[in-house]
């Protein structure tokens, strides 16, 4: 498959390199951007506790990985792929653009300073759009879990929250 997918107003090559563009042109935001041949590429966005990695490789893998730290607290974190499913075949076309979509949608968040971070029931948190709905990432004794929910407003529900801006030095409200 080739890396023009389209994805509700694009193509998913495009429509990622803009909502990396968007966030990188964001002052104050680290940002480091590696080439993967022939025609992909890794970013790296870091900044306010955050550290964001897209890596894209056309017709071959999509995906992000998000962590965050709190001050004094361990790093929760998030991942979304497209694991090993082979994105170029057309039957897959519809997951590589639902991957894209909540990867764009999050890039978007966090330009936009909308994720919001804090702490659910005492422990390091976050929410992350996925579709039409929200996942709430929490930080657990070991790793992190995540659990769905069809509103924002039910996955803030009973947390501390606050949207950290990515171009200070430590998380911030």
């Amino acid at each position: 498959m080739s890396s023009r997918v389209e994805t509700g107003g694009g193509d998913v090559d495009g429509t990622l390199r803009r909502a990396v563009t968007v966030l990188a042109a964001r002052p104050g935001v680290r940002h480091h951007r590696d080439v993967i041949a022939p025609d992909g590429f890794r970013d790296t966005f870091s900044g306010g506790g955050l550290e964001a990695i897209v890596i894209w490789q056309p017709g071959r893998w999509l995906g992000l990985d998000l962590s965050i730290r709190l001050p004094g607290e361990p790093v929760a974190y998030y991942w979304i792929d497209t694991d090993l499913y082979d994105v170029s075949k057309p039957e897959q076309a519809d997951f590589l653009r639902e991957v894209a979509a909540d990867i764009v949608a999050l890039l978007g968040m966090i330009a936009r300073r909308t994720l919001p971070v804090g702490r659910w029931r005492g422990r390091p948190a976050f929410v992350v759009p996925d579709g039409e709905r929200f996942r709430r990432v929490v930080r657990g004794r070991i790793g992190c879990a995540a659990a769905g929910f069809d509103t924002m407003a039910d996955a803030l529900a009973g947390g501390d929250w606050f949207c950290p801006d990515l171009s200070s030095r430590g998380v911030r409200r």
